[in-house]
């Protein structure tokens, strides 16, 4: 059927047009030569229709539970991945797909078909055929492909990609949005389907036929009107993604229709560049072209391929060998990248589905980057982009960023300078334990993909609380490698000084990856200043904070064993650093001290998985102590005042989990120390504290509401026990602990169907711990002239707060002052 003879540009499109149609006609699939001879199967009969799949799916609903006879028995859908799309719960629904071909049925229940579809227009075939000299083919070419493409899931015979998608077809016969063109005396009727497609809403439209050189008609017969179609390039820059088949000349490029398109494209400026040099659109329309490859993802014997020009970053592989579909009211086997496009077609409906926002060129893209790399690596001249991968196209793809709420510097949707979720995160001090409200609502994040694509991601990895198993190591450190000493240098001055002979660590340091932190913060070395001036006694020192140098100063009879679990510890004012203080006596029993402190908390290591916390921020403290002396005991009250920047309670966050810009923490402490008997004591101390958050800004966490803490120890000391210098100690401890707390989590419910732009929900979920951790400690101390023997025995309930975690803890140490 090899015919010529028609000129000129219409004529062209008449010539080509006929050609492809012709050649499809003998049961093309494509342009090029004829695919392989359908042959009928037998029907399979219908057994009672089971209820659609659900969509989205129930829990559990998996892969598998899709791959059923129906889906298998086509013979591409598993090499596609297919499933992995339906157990996510997209399946096409909602979406319309345009098939441009011909001989459509459109009461079949096969396929889902718009009452906009359209069939044959007798004058417009009438035209044709006396323009070719020939009968058009009654295959029904146009329901196979648009079966592959969304064929109804009914447990009968084969079902499509999208199979819950909406088809219009329109017969290549239907002069639709149809005008008349006279040119050198002749009279062309152009029918546009393509602009009709997109103005009945379909986004992505398949078509299965083309030409290629030598498709010519010889002797054509003698008329002046001719029926012909608008080119397919029009489709896509009306918006659409056009899907075409790559032709079946076993060609080492694709058919020249799909070469024409690509120049038109370009003569209209919509083919750029990427940064690697290859070949782009820049509108919002797409374009890919649809190689075959068997069911082991070879290529097909007869596909056409990628080529060497820039049509080979536009080529994709889809199934197209030994299909079963509907042919002509029976099903049969057939191979053609007629039906490789459909392929195509019906992924790209699914990704339409899961994201309405994205453009034709976007889709096109995504399936381009997520194709299975096939023959030699990358782009290539037979596979070129790969083969079609539904399942990877339903992953972000490229750098992802957490989804941020609108604020003054970032757009709905839109990633603020640093919203990696790989780079993000919180550092939890010990009160927050494991937080495990936190880490559910961060279980279910929104982040966006390079193509603003949203996807739910767990990232209760990201909270990550600063505190492990009690650092022994660097508890050892510090006895082996602290020296102190004092020295009195006037009447009433004395210095105290301690210097770390190693001083090795700047940072809290990541020591097992995410999951635990180093605790040792101490600075390389610290002193106190003391002294008196009528009646004043003032302090100043380095390496303290402000409340733990109040302690010392006022509250003497305090325990002075050493403890694992850091037991009466000033448990809200922790952080160390330049502090300065006075005190005076408001009676015979009662001393009176106050004073202020800068600290930070530390940053961490440049090398530290979360980025954005790597600086030291400062904190700020106030405080004032009031101690009574008795026979009978020792009391003291404390009222402080801590302002920290971008901390609550010591937890920091990086920027897109920013918890605060500033917090205020009010606390108050009461201790009390009662000697039982000459050798026997009781001592305790409680801390409660209040913490306003403050505000956060650009942060998938907001309001923090009010935050109370509290700590207690006690500790029962018996001395001359074994010697007459000798000490030993039984203590119960409760570390700092969060009783109350919540924050806000926001995060993407969706798109607005007018703007596409992220709709975001706020929930509130807990800060507090799953535990309480009690600590029982037992610590014994002697004295051997200059050498000092410690030994401790520690065990933890609910360590670090978290409910179920136990650990036991040894130590024992011998060491002297220098």
């Amino acid at each position: 059927m090899r015919k010529s003879g028609i000129t000129g540009y219409y004529r062209t499109v008449a010539l080509l047009s006929v050609c492809g149609l012709a050649l499809t006609a003998c049961g093309g699939g494509g342009g090029g030569s004829t695919i392989q001879t359908p042959t009928a199967v037998p029907n399979v009969a219908p057994p009672p229709p089971p209820p659609p799949a659900p969509s989205p799916p129930p829990a559990g609903v998996t892969a598998a539970d899709f791959e059923t006879a129906e889906y298998q028995r086509g013979g591409g859908l598993d090499l596609i991945n297919a499933s992995e799309a339906y157990a996510q719960g997209f399946t096409g629904e909602g979406v319309t797909i345009g098939v441009v071909d011909f001989n459509f049925v459109f009461n079949s229940p096969d396929v889902n078909f718009s009452s906009a579809s359209r069939g044959q227009n007798a004058d417009a075939l009438r035209i044709y055929e006396a323009q070719i000299g020939d009968t058009a083919s009654t295959d029904q070419h146009g329901q196979a492909v648009a079966a592959v493409a969304a064929g109804v899931r009914d447990d009968r015979n084969i079902h499509g990609v999208a199979f819950d998608s909406t088809v219009i077809g329109v017969d290549f016969f239907s002069n639709v949005n149809s005008r008349q063109v006279r040119q050198d005396g002749d009279l062309f009727n152009v029918s546009d389907p393509w602009t009709y497609l997109v103005q009945n809403g379909a986004r992505v439209i398949n078509k299965s036929f083309g030409f290629d050189e030598g498709d010519t008609i010889d002797n054509p017969p003698p008329v002046n009107e001719f029926y012909v179609l608008e080119f397919d390039s029009t489709a896509v820059t009306a918006g659409a993604l056009l899907v075409s088949s790559a032709g079946n000349n076993a060609g080492p490029e694709p058919s020249l229709s799909n070469i024409r398109t690509l120049e038109r494209l370009q003569s209209l400026g919509l083919v750029g560049q990427r940064a690697d040099g290859s070949a782009t659109l820049t509108g919002d329309g797409g374009f890919i072209i649809a190689g075959a490859v068997d069911a082991n993802g070879n290529i097909a014997s007869f596909s056409d391929t990628a080529g060497n020009g820039i049509e080979r970053d536009f080529f994709l592989v889809a199934p197209g060998v030994d299909l079963t579909l509907p042919w002509n009211g029976q099903i049969a086997v057939a191979s053609g990248t007629s039906f490789s496009a459909p392929h195509i077609t019906g992924a790209a409906a699914i990704l339409f589905q899961a994201w309405p926002n994205l453009s034709a060129r976007e889709v096109a893209d995504i399936l381009f980057d997520t194709a299975t790399d096939l023959g030699a690596p990358g782009t290539d001249n037979i596979y070129g982009r790969g083969l079609l991968n539904l399942e990877a196209a339903l992953q972000p793809v490229g750098e992802s960023s957490i989804a941020v709420a609108s604020s003054a510097s970032t757009a709905a949707g839109t990633p603020s300078p640093n919203t990696n979720p790989t780079t993000n995160g919180i550092i939890l001090s010990g009160a927050f334990g494991d937080a495990l409200g936190l880490k559910n609502g961060l279980s279910s994040l929104t982040i966006l993909d390079s193509f603003n694509r949203d996807f739910q991601a767990n990232l209760s990895a990201s909270a990550v609380t600063n505190t492990t198993n009690i650092g022994l190591n660097a508890l050892i450190e510090q006895r082996r490698n602290w020296q102190t000493s004092a020295e009195r240098i006037g009447a009433n001055e004395t210095i105290r000084y301690a210097v770390n002979i190693d001083p090795n660590r700047e940072f809290i340091e990541f020591t097992q990856g995410r999951a635990a932190l180093d605790q040792l913060e101490s600075p390389e070395a610290t002193f106190e200043l003391t002294g008196s001036y009528e009646g004043v006694n003032w302090f100043v020192g380095n390496g303290q904070s402000i409340g733990a140098a109040l302690q010392s100063q006022s509250f003497t009879n305090s325990p002075n064993l050493f403890s694992l679990t850091g037991a009466f510890n000033n448990a809200i004012n922790r952080t160390q650093g330049h502090y300065a203080g006075a005190g005076i006596a408001i009676g015979e029993k009662t001393d009176l001290w106050f004073g202020a402190g800068f600290s930070e908390n530390k940053g961490l290591a440049s090398n530290s998985p979360f980025q954005g916390i790597e600086s030291d921020t400062p904190v700020t403290s106030t405080a004032a102590r009031i101690s009574h002396y008795e026979n009978w005991g020792t009391f003291s009250f404390e009222a402080g005042f801590m302002e920290e920047e971008g901390a609550i309670l010591g937890a920091r966050a990086s920027d897109v989990f920013a918890i605060t810009d500033r917090s205020q923490t009010v606390w108050l402490n009461a201790s009390a120390s009662l000697p039982l008997t000459n050798a026997l004591s009781f001592h305790a101390t409680v801390t409660g504290g209040s913490t306003d958050a403050g505000n956060t800004t650009a942060s998938v966490l907001s309001d923090v509401n009010t935050l109370i803490s509290s700590s207690f120890s006690a500790s029962l000391i018996k001395s001359a026990t074994f010697l007459n210098n000798d000490q030993i100690a039984f203590t119960v401890n409760q570390p700092l602990r969060l009783e109350r707390g919540s924050v806000g989590i926001t995060t993407g419910a969706g798109r607005d169907i007018d703007t596409t732009e992220l709709l975001f929900d706020t929930n509130r979920f807990s800060l507090t711990p799953s535990g309480r951790e009690l600590a029982f400690e037992g610590a014994y101390r002697a004295q051997f002239g200059t050498w000092t023997m410690e030994a401790n025995m520690a065990y933890r309930l609910d360590a670090n707060h978290i409910q179920g975690q136990k650990d036991t803890l040894l130590f024992l140490g011998l060491y002297r002052p220098f």
